[in-house]
């Protein structure tokens, strides 16, 4: 998609986010006592630059330390999605902290880190590729209801982001976000087989942006419709009550900080933004390794739009159309159960 996904603005973000954010955030955990178990975990980074043309960043390697990754093809187990929720609750918690303490540090990391989302949304050559994307959706859905829940779900979410995006940049609720947790951005380590740790990565599509984006984005593409239906709410409740007890170290009150009912009137906001985000994601996830290279590969080219049959549902083969039917159906039952499409 030419420059759907500027690379070098990506690494900027990550860069950013490794040598400024995070170690800001882990300083002001440990100048509050934070124990050690409560401390927030991301590869330490044994150098940067974000000099153009020749960006490298070097982190540590996290496999013998005993993290591994999980299969992308299956919904995470509940204790994992309960430990990303915990983290994602003590990683925002430090935004409202930074926000109330150091407000123009908290403007400076705002201003710096760009939202490459929205730059996506702003270029022609993606309102094509988000055309092209609802088709295959359309086109693989056999329930005649859901396929007209979706019709211009997917074109309308590029709106939807330009929209929201102003409102985020603006109210006091918004924080910094992770902004693209996905299975394959996560890394846990278990002992005996039992969690025993989890780590998020990759920081590129950091941003500010409303909490309810990495929860929303982080349940819809790490669980199926069946657990959702189950524990959505719990899970939700279980995040804020994880948030108070973050923010409790700092002697703020998660009410008048972040409450409930702002995560549900959040939710409200963000469901057809997230419809769009995760079916065009899904595009990738639902694909062989290779074929998703592939993909991803050609979104970062110029002839994207010269070869529409390199990312047409209509060539996959049976196994991964019915994966990828499996999951925009899902999205929409689940969101639609819970009135948020």
């Amino acid at each position: 998609m030419g420059q759907t996904m500027n690379t070098e603005v990506l690494f900027r973000n990550e860069h950013i986010m490794y040598t400024e954010v995070l170690p800001k955030f882990l300083q002001m955990q440990k100048e509050a006592g934070i124990p050690e178990e409560e401390l927030i975990k991301y590869p330490k980074c044994y150098g940067s630059s974000s000099e153009a043309r020749n960006e490298v960043i070097i982190l540590e390697d996290l496999k013998p330390l005993g993290f591994t990754m999980l299969d992308r093809m299956e919904p995470l187990p509940n204790d994992c999605i309960y430990s990303i929720l915990k983290s994602f609750a003590i990683y925002h918690s430090l935004s409202y902290v930074l926000r109330q303490r150091e407000p123009g540090t908290f403007d400076r990391y705002k201003s710096s880190l760009t939202n490459t989302l929205l730059d996506m949304a702003r270029q022609e050559e993606s309102k094509q590729y988000f055309v092209e994307i609802e088709s295959n959706i359309l086109s693989i859905l056999e329930d005649p209801e859901q396929i007209n829940i979706a019709r211009n779900k997917i074109i309308d979410s590029l709106n939807n982001m330009i929209n929201i995006n102003k409102e985020d940049m603006e109210n006091k609720y918004s924080v910094i976000v992770q902004g693209d947790c996905w299975t394959n951005n996560v890394m846990f380590r278990f002992e005996d087989e039992k969690l025993a740790d989890t780590m998020l990565i990759d920081y590129q599509i950091s941003r500010t942006a409303s909490p309810v984006c990495d929860l929303l984005y982080m349940i819809l593409n790490c669980t199926d419709h069946e657990t959702r239906k189950q524990h959505f709410t719990e899970w939700l409740d279980y995040y804020h009550e994880e948030l108070e007890k973050s923010l409790f170290h700092y002697d703020l009150k998660v009410n008048l900080v972040y409450s409930r009912d702002r995560i549900d009137a959040d939710l409200m906001r963000y469901g057809r933004l997230m419809f769009g985000l995760c079916a065009f994601l899904s595009n990738i996830l639902i694909r062989s390794p290779e074929d998703a290279a592939k993909v991803q590969k050609l979104m970062q080219s110029e002839s994207m739009f010269e070869k529409p049959e390199e990312y047409s549902v209509a060539n996959l083969d049976e196994e991964t159309k019915n994966r990828f039917r499996k999951r925009v159906s899902g999205y929409i039952s689940t969101l639609c159960d819970f009135g948020l499409l």
